[in-house]
């Protein structure tokens, strides 16, 4: 059962004001029991999985190991399609603020961000670690990368529409913002102004996403004519294509 969030005091002022997303509206773990759980998914899910990652990866290119790299790559996307499922069943997501260590202000180093915009954040990274297994999974079947690459070039909507999707879901987060905007007329002023530039990076994302999106549907429900537009505009054949 989630408890109520802290009082802002200037320790959970200092925490929103380091918060890791650009957006006012975090807060600090309520009991013990939820900073025991925030502290727990923090250290599996963003520092010591992705290290593991990390260092299979680094060891496969030294070693030139490309079975290496493809389970890796595969961990990166399971712990994004982790972080993204339980951002959408949860409707939160958590993030630790400057170094990780025990001190006498342990609670301030971590916060959670709650609402509605949980849903599209973590979809964004739901699609970006998938993509990241498919590709993986790819190179596992036998396909190598210049095969790969030509695949994605032969059909430009294979990439085009799940990187559009990530885009337009991760703009709508930054859209939304999390965290409630009650108070008196100067705070949310104060609100509406800290979180102006994340607003902002919600639009030019979502309309990049909504761009490409568009051109990979078109692609994909209309191949020749978005090749004969190609065509047109560079005055080169599409190379890519296959027969």
């Amino acid at each position: 059962m989630r408890g109520r969030a802290e009082p802002l005091n200037r320790a959970a002022m200092d925490a929103i004001e380091q918060s890791p997303l650009p957006f006012s509206g975090a807060r600090l773990p309520a009991s013990d029991a939820e900073l025991a759980l925030v502290k727990r998914r923090t250290l599996c899910l963003r520092i010591a999985a992705p290290g593991v990652s990390l260092a299979v990866l680094l060891a496969g290119l030294h070693f030139e190991r490309p079975l290496w790299v493809a389970a890796a790559v595969i961990g990166f996307g399971a712990i994004a399609l982790i972080i993204g499922a339980l951002a959408m069943c949860e409707r939160r997501v958590m993030h630790y603020v400057g170094s990780v260590g025990v001190d006498a202000r342990e609670r301030r180093r971590y916060v959670l961000y709650e609402g509605i915009a949980a849903v599209p954040h973590g979809l964004a990274y739901a699609i970006a670690g998938a993509l990241l297994i498919v590709l993986a999974a790819l190179y596992l079947d036998g396909y190598g990368a210049p095969q790969i690459r030509h695949l994605l070039a032969a059909r430009p909507s294979r990439l085009l529409l799940p990187v559009g999707a990530a885009l337009l879901a991760r703009g709508l987060a930054f859209l939304i913002g999390f965290g409630e905007r009650s108070g008196t007329l100067q705070q949310r002023v104060a609100y509406a102004l800290h979180d102006l530039p994340a607003r902002a990076m919600g639009l030019i994302l979502m309309f990049w996403g909504v761009l490409a999106f568009a051109i990979g549907t078109w692609e994909w429900v209309w191949p020749d004519a978005f090749v004969r537009a190609f065509e047109s505009v560079v005055g080169a054949a599409w190379p890519y294509r296959s027969h």
